[in-house]
């Protein structure tokens, strides 16, 4: 059995990067949410809980219109602003 090097394999990568022009990473769905950042749900209720009495109202409404579209899991943000971004094209911005 092999002993896995750290810094065999830390020299080796640095090599390989940097003879490298183009670099990509792929990173998963739990990334952000491992670094801190909310995931979809969480901003949803952010977003929600910081808006005025007025903007709530607006929100809800929209929300629960969707929610009668979207089966199977919660509105979130993300389908709240793709709905709202079409009310405004479909009235020309009004």
């Amino acid at each position: 059995m092999t002993k896995f090097d750290v810094l065999r394999e830390i020299r080796e990568l640095k090599n390989h990067l940097s003879y490298s022009k183009n670099i990509g990473f792929f990173f998963g769905a739990g990334t952000s949410c491992a670094l801190g950042i909310p995931d979809i749900a969480a901003l949803t209720r952010d977003v929600e809980s910081a808006l005025d009495k007025n903007s709530a109202k607006i929100f809800q409404t929209v929300k629960d219109d969707l929610s009668t579209l979207i089966e199977g899991r919660a509105v979130n943000i993300e389908d709240i602003l793709n709905q709202l971004r079409r009310i405004r094209e479909l009235t020309n911005e009004s």
